[in-house]
């Protein structure tokens, strides 16, 4: 037992699990803005990518070769979606978290949450402002998790 918690459950504390959902369809001019801002991000990081961004989704996993992989990263942008990403702290969980927040910042009623601390949180948003400038969100802070919910 590590910390006091049962070894099957201390798995589940040492991965990123990010959730979001998307009560519309996108409209086109801010699919555009998000694809022109994610690949601005992605070009910037030096992070081996699974990856295919075009005006319908964006879909990233990490770099299958060198084991930096897990569960992939889905974002739908015609369809009204809610879903979640496991991305046990590989490299990769970076990307996703520019991802959420440019998504977060250009779309209307789109809200994502995590069970990833501050901290996690800090070098993404921090290149995001720097590149892109400064996020437009409203930030609810708890204990654990780093919530962002967009307002309409």
């Amino acid at each position: 037992m590590k910390f006091g918690i049962k070894q099957k459950y201390y798995k589940y504390l040492m991965e990123y699990i990010h959730y979001w959902s998307y009560n519309e369809i996108a409209p086109e001019n801010k699919i555009s803005k998000v694809i022109d801002e994610i690949t601005k991000l992605i070009n910037i990081c030096n992070i081996k990518l699974n990856m295919n961004i075009n005006e319908k989704e964006i879909l990233i996993n990490g770099d299958k070769e060198n084991n930096e992989d897990n569960q992939d990263f889905l974002l739908n942008f015609k369809e009204v979606s809610k879903s979640f990403c496991n991305t046990a702290k590989k490299p990769y969980d970076f990307v996703v978290c520019l991802v959420l927040l440019s998504s977060a910042n250009n779309f209307d009623n789109f809200e994502f949450n995590s069970n990833a601390g501050i901290l996690e949180w800090y070098k993404p948003i921090v290149l995001y402002e720097d590149i892109i400038g400064k996020l437009k969100l409203n930030r609810e802070k708890h204990i654990i998790k780093y919530r962002y919910k967009t307002t309409t």
